[in-house]
Order: C-alpha cells, then sequence, then structure tokens
C-alpha cells in the first residue's frame, strides 16, 4: 500500500486573501474573458462571507456556479492557457505561504502527494506541476467540443466532493490512510483530514480549529515553524 499526503490550497498552501477562483477571475475579466457582471457578483459573494453575512458553506455552494455560468460558451484552450499565465504571473511569485514549496517537498518523501482544492482545474492543474504533485484535483466547469456548457460539473469546495474524491484516489492508488498525511484550513476540508491518521489544521478558521482541538490535530499558523515541526513528526 501507498502513504500520500493530501493538500488543499486555498488558505492551506495559498494565502487566504489570495483565493484562487476570485482572484483568477479577476484575471480573466482583464483579459476580456470573464463579463463584468460576474465578477461583481463573485466580488460580492466573497464581500458577503468576510463581512459573516453567509457561511463559509454558504459561499463554497454559490461561488462555483457563479464562475461556471460566466464561462459559457468560452473556448477550453483559453481558459487554459490563462490558468498557466495566472499561476507563473502571480501565484508562484506571490501567492505561497513562506512554508509551502519546503512543506509539499518534505512531504513527498513520505510517498505520492495529491492536491485536492476548491480552485478551478487548469489553475490546480499549473500550481500541482510546479509543487510536484503526484496528482491534483480541482473544481470543474462541464465542457462539450472544447466549449465550457456554463454548467458546475464538480465542486471540490464542499466537503461531500472532496470526500468522494479522496474515495476514489484511496481505492485507486491503493493508499494506506492510516499512516498518510492530510493538510486544511476549512471544516470543509473535514472529511479529508479525519480519514487519514495523521491530521493537520493550517491557519484553520473557527469551526476547523474546534475539530481539530476535539479531536487533539496538529494545528500550524503561518508564524509557526511549520516545516521544522513536520520534520520531527516524519522522523518519529
Amino acid at each position: 500500500m501507498a502513504y500520500a499526503s493530501f493538500f488543499d490550497l486555498d488558505g492551506t498552501l495559498v494565502k487566504k486573501d489570495k483565493w484562487l477562483m476570485t482572484n483568477f477571475s479577476r484575471h480573466l475579466f482583464s483579459k476580456g474573458i470573464l463579463p463584468k457582471a460576474s465578477l461583481a457578483e463573485i466580488e460580492k459573494i466573497k464581500e458577503l462571507y468576510f463581512k459573516n453575512k453567509i457561511s463559509y458553506r454558504e459561499m463554497a455552494l454559490s461561488l462555483p456556479e457563479v464562475y461556471s455560468v460566466a464561462l459559457k460558451g468560452v473556448k477550453v484552450d483559453n481558459i487554459e492557457k490563462e490558468a498557466k499565465n495566472f499561476v507563473n504571473e502571480n501565484v508562484i511569485v506571490g501567492y505561497f505561504y513562506p512554508f509551502t514549496e519546503g512543506l509539499t517537498k518534505l512531504m513527498k518523501n513520505h510517498g505520492i502527494t495529491i492536491g485536492i482544492s476548491g480552485a478551478p482545474k487548469e489553475v490546480v492543474s499549473n500550481i500541482g506541476t510546479h509543487l510536484k504533485f503526484d496528482l491534483f484535483f480541482g473544481t470543474e466547469v462541464e465542457e462539450k467540443n472544447g466549449i465550457y456548457t456554463g454548467k458546475l460539473k464538480q465542486n471540490l469546495i464542499i466537503r461531500e466532493t472532496k470526500e468522494e474524491v479522496l474515495g476514489k484516489i484511496v481505492k485507486e492508488e491503493n493508499i494506506d490512510l492510516k499512516n498518510s498525511y492530510a493538510f486544511g484550513d476549512t471544516e470543509q476540508d473535514e472529511p479529508m483530514l479525519s480519514n487519514v491518521g495523521n491530521p493537520v489544521a493550517i491557519n484553520p478558521n473557527q469551526e476547523l480549529l474546534n475539530i481539530a482541538q476535539r479531536n487533539g490535530w496538529m494545528t500550524f499558523y503561518i508564524d509557526d515553524n511549520v516545516i521544522g515541526e513536520m520534520t520531527k513528526k516524519l522522523s518519529v
């Protein structure tokens, strides 16, 4: 059986104020691909969440729907091209936490590394390639004949989909969950974290922090020596 490390991206490896779906939407708007009205709706949802007018769960359900509709009729090739530009020009140079690349490199010594993120799959693919993940999965918009239909195919922000994808990976890759790790920052990552023997909460929101404290999970914040502590953990 294989050991694995499962990683969420937003808030876990990518700074909380650099949400990938919203910032990629801004990038697409700047390129004339995403309509102004769609970007305004996406920004409104984000603002409502930060003002505590809606829950993280409500945000997680609505944001990908708006994003998907905005891409109706757009060529897949165009989004893939812009996703690569966005990651190279923005994410790699300014979105990661100081420990991100060191942590993912460290965990490759323990087995395969897997990204499971609510960010658009085209963005996740480029980040995953940069971080040398063995597998990576993101939110998907349905496509037909190289064109997006505007329908949401897979929302990987929410817990149910993350658990479903996790189950498929475990079966296909023959993962030893007891000796595997998972890293996340919100309660929507809880199914991923609770299924492994070594769950790690990074920069957790209050809901996940409550869960982590009840279960005695390792918890880190951005000023902690994440790599040093994880190196100790792996050497035990």
